[in-house]
């Protein structure tokens, strides 16, 4: 996926090729990387989804959620001003850490204030206690993750990527080993804390190592009081559009606690959209630190930042959309196999996320070109209407289904729908705000997603009707090959274009083999 992202269009200038190299050797880093800790992430997933209890992960995912909302100050936005004036930096760092440090220290101090009212979610006593508990770890960790973080601004600006992903794979080695560890000796004594107790380490391991690598003592600089309000003034708007992020990701989970008061539903719910959005974690997250330095570098040259966006889509879609569907006919047997029927509700709701998810997944490039330009009003306009849509879908079927059967699957549609819906319309009206025609923006995101729904649906039918009474690891196998197959050879009869784009940036050792495998006649070696 990384080559064919950011392989940047257009005849580039002399001074084009390092920056495409960077790019490309950032993304495979950067994708390399998230590959692994998902990995690790799906591990952490299988054996503590195991060993706890169902409410544990509600639990979890609602502290979570408070957490990512209280988010809205994290780092009084200057990470990513760093990031974004690079060169900059050596003006701006002494402001911007102690800046940070102080919203930080505040985000930790709202944290510990909600932990007082976790009871407004759930109406036991003890899972309230359990929340509150997982709250003040969080909270603790708020001001040590500063010196990681704005450490790690740097190399990004700088698009040194590989220390950044070296060191961001340990972290999640030390995160969710730990976490593994925590449950497997501890699992009743600690329930949902053993997500938790891991992240200081895990804080201050990032401080450690981002500064072997930077060698900056930020800290001792002059804090530049004077200068916060400039900076506040330019990143208020990364301030609400993390926030809006934050109602994206995770403000489904307490708008349904709220109003269902249900952590079992909630748990189901979390642990369904758990498992999808491992693919946007993969691509969007992890891709979008590549995109915007990347895409801030040709923003004086507008035909090929378009170039670029157009093509970036068209990637991105065309991995993003069989993944997704691909994780969404196969979750059934591996359920069954992983889990043995403990999260067998969670399945139909992973059905369809998966269909929906990509447009989130893509929205990533538009929201990367805003960035790059500096349009952070805009940005965070977007993510704001997407986050919102997607918690009143939330607050909807807590109303209308909690305690219905195929409660979580219902709500997965409301929010699916609404959250998707406005991701697609947000990427195609972006594109034409930037010069884009709307129809080059439905050609790049639409066909590899129509292919991959249409290449699901004999699939699941098959699934449903036969290979349901089948052992768990043929089922898997099954649903798998045949939904590939079919996805590849309908992507080979209708988006031959896109796979020879795809290929032209592949890495050069794996061209012939994947020409041969699609049948690509005279693709390039």
């Amino acid at each position: 996926a990384g080559p064919g992202l950011l392989r940047l269009a257009g005849h580039p200038a002399p001074t084009a090729a390092p920056l495409g190299r960077s790019a490309f050797r950032g993304s495979i880093w950067m994708v390399f990387n998230a590959i692994a800790t998902r990995f690790l992430s799906l591990a952490a997933t299988v054996l503590l989804g195991r060993w706890l209890l169902t409410s544990d992960f509600g639990v979890y995912g609602l502290a979570m959620s408070m957490s990512a909302m209280a988010g809205v100050l994290r780092d009084g936005g200057v990470r990513q001003l760093l990031v974004r004036e690079h060169h900059r930096h050596d003006e701006l760092v002494g402001s911007a850490f102690y800046m940070a440090l102080a919203f930080n220290t505040l985000t930790g101090a709202a944290l510990a204030f909600l932990a007082n009212f976790s009871s407004f979610w759930t109406d036991d006593p003890s899972k309230a206690t359990d929340v509150a508990r997982v709250l003040l770890v969080i909270a603790i960790c708020q001001p040590l993750n500063t010196p990681g973080a704005m450490l790690q601004a740097r190399l990004l600006g700088g698009m040194r990527f590989g220390p950044v992903s070296f060191l961001a794979g340990i972290s999640a080695c030390i995160r969710f080993g730990g976490a593994i560890l925590l449950a497997g000796f501890w699992a009743d004594e600690l329930g949902a804390l053993a997500f938790v107790l891991p992240l200081p380490a895990c804080a201050v391991f990032e401080w450690i190592g981002f500064w072997y690598y930077n060698r900056e003592r930020m800290w001792s600089r002059s804090p530049e009081p004077a200068r916060w309000r400039g900076l506040l003034a330019q990143s208020v708007w990364i301030l609400v559009g993390s926030f809006a992020i934050a109602m994206l990701n995770w403000g489904a989970n307490p708008a349904l606690a709220a109003t269902s008061k249900d952590l079992d539903l909630v748990a189901v719910y979390f642990f369904a959209y758990n498992i999808v959005i491992q693919v946007g974690i993969i691509l969007s997250a992890n891709i979008g630190q590549v995109l915007v330095p990347a895409f801030s570098r040709l923003r004086a040259e507008p035909d090929r930042l378009r170039a670029a966006t157009l093509r970036a889509l068209r990637q991105l879609m065309l991995v993003a959309a069989p993944l997704s569907l691909g994780l969404a006919v196969t979750f059934p047997p591996l359920e069954r196999l992983l889990w043995e029927g403990r999260w067998e509700r969670a399945a139909d709701a992973v059905r369809v996320m998966g269909l929906l998810y990509p447009f989130v997944v893509t929205l990533v490039v538009p929201l990367s070109l805003l960035q790059a330009r500096g349009s952070f009003r805009a940005w965070a306009a977007v993510i704001t209407i997407s986050g919102g849509l997607s918690m009143a879908g939330a607050c909807l079927g807590g109303v209308l289904f909690a305690g219905t059967p195929g409660a979580a699957t219902n709500i997965a549609w409301l929010t699916g729908i609404l959250g998707g819906a406005s991701a697609f319309v947000a990427t195609m009206v972006i594109g034409v705000r930037r010069g884009i025609p709307l129809g080059d923006s439905i050609s790049a995101t639409l066909p590899a997603w129509v292919l991959a729904a249409v290449a699901s649906l004999p699939v699941i039918g098959l699934d449903d009707s036969i290979l349901s009474h089948w052992h768990p690891v043929p089922r898997f196998f099954a649903t798998g090959v045949v939904f590939t197959l079919i996805f590849a050879l309908l992507a080979r009869v209708c988006l031959e274009a896109h796979l020879r784009e795809w290929l032209a940036s592949a890495p050069a050792r794996a061209r012939p083999l994947v020409s041969r495998l699609l049948l690509l006649p005279g693709a390039p070696k």
